[in-house]
């Protein structure tokens, strides 16, 4: 039975009472935040899963702050997050414990990997945080237009700053970062998850990793087969239908052909999708959903992506990239824009079609066996120079340092 108009408008103004009220809430709580007493507590806020710059920051802190008189704990709701940092026996905070509200109010520092808004956070978390500095790690150098030039929605460009200290891999990007977020200080340390390429896996490296991926890809250089990633970045318009378009079926077929291993790594922000995609495509290797790559992306020859952040992380391991762009001219019209001037990122072969993909990947795997050098190899150089200030597995501690900086200033 249809709900009667009158009932309709009575639910419409009871949820626009709810929204009023929350926000007035939030602002009390932000107003209370900035003028409660500060503690040396850093917090670092979780996102869909334990990964990125945002799990390796925090643990290279952890470590750091071991024996000190610091507070370092992680922020999170997910339940498979708690799960496992509580096996680990690594601190973490919800709005389940007593003290969230003692130590969201005195956190001095909050670490960010993406824009800050209520949508992401909770609106209580977000209110109760609004006293601390933040410093924004972000998730990697970007091909497609972010933040503040992004012209996405204004709940998302709100959130772009100001923060204290904004990470970035080189200081020569400071200009560049600027026009897309608002920070105090360019802090060009390198990203926390790239020391994972110069290191053996520390156990708290492997949390939240799909270990079983992980093995097979092992064996397989073990075997001497060459391994090949397929990570691409997620679409704002049309889900995974271009998935389709990809071919991969026709790739994955080469590739057994030609003696190397491929497994595929969707976007976190596809990876809801996965069971509809494993299903329809049951030929194809999928690493685990919503896990952590980083270790697993050190034991890969051949990267192949589209407009990821990973092929720059992938030049620190002086290897293969390949960019394949099956609906290029949709993604650029429909879904994101790509940041004028950065033609010279794409440090590799780009491909359109199946055909190109596979005879870019003959190259690249002609290159390995025949131990040759691997094409565009002298313009990956130049752009590792460009982009990484600092290219020794040591973003980790410099981070720790930026965080004493600020607790102490």
């Amino acid at each position: 039975m249809d709900t009667p108009p009158f009932k309709q408008f009575e639910e419409r103004i009871a949820a626009l009472e709810q929204k009023f009220n929350t926000h007035v809430a939030a602002q009390s709580l932000a107003k209370i935040s900035k003028i409660y007493p500060k503690t040396n507590t850093v917090v670092f806020v979780g996102l869909t899963y334990f990964g990125d710059n945002i799990k390796y920051a925090y643990l290279a802190f952890w470590r750091f702050a071991k024996g000190k008189d610091i507070a370092c704990t992680f922020l999170t709701e997910d339940p498979l997050q708690i799960k496992l940092l509580k096996a680990a026996g690594l601190p973490f905070l919800t709005s389940k414990d007593p003290q969230y509200l003692p130590t969201l109010f005195g956190a001095k520092i909050a670490v960010l990997q993406d824009v800050f808004n209520p949508q992401q956070t909770g609106v209580v978390a977000h209110a109760l945080l609004q006293g601390a500095k933040f410093i924004q790690l972000w998730h990697g150098i970007p091909l497609k237009e972010i933040g503040l030039k992004s012209h996405a929605q204004i709940e998302v460009m709100e959130a772009c700053g100001p923060y204290e200290a904004m990470v970035a891999t080189n200081a020569s990007s400071k200009a560049d970062w600027a026009q897309r977020f608002s920070f105090r200080e360019l802090a060009p340390i390198g990203y926390p998850r790239d020391d994972v390429f110069f290191r053996d896996n520390s156990s708290e490296d492997l949390i939240n990793v799909d270990n079983e991926s992980l093995l097979r890809l092992q064996e397989a250089r073990r075997a001497g087969k060459p391994v090949i990633l397929y990570a691409p970045t997620f679409r704002d318009h049309s889900g995974v239908a271009w998935f389709e378009k990809a071919a991969l079926p026709a790739f994955a077929k080469h590739c057994r052909t030609s003696g190397a291993v491929l497994c595929i790594n969707l976007h976190p922000g596809e990876q809801g999708t996965i069971a509809e995609v494993r299903a329809r495509y049951p030929e194809l290797w999928f690493i685990a959903p919503h896990t952590d790559i980083y270790p697993l992306v050190k034991e890969v020859d051949v990267l192949v992506t589209d407009y990821s952040s990973l092929a720059f992380d992938f030049l620190l391991l002086n290897r293969s990239l390949i960019f394949y762009r099956p609906d290029h001219a949709e993604y650029i019209s429909k879904s994101r824009p790509l940041i004028a001037g950065r033609d010279h990122y794409t440090a590799g072969s780009v491909t359109f079609g199946v055909d190109e993909l596979i005879a870019a990947t003959e190259a690249a795997l002609a290159a390995i066996n025949l131990k040759k050098t691997r094409p565009f190899a002298a313009k990956q150089k130049a752009l590792r120079k460009e982009l990484f200030d600092h290219c020794d597995g040591k973003a980790g501690n410099r981070f720790c340092r930026l965080i004493m900086e600020l607790l102490e200033s």
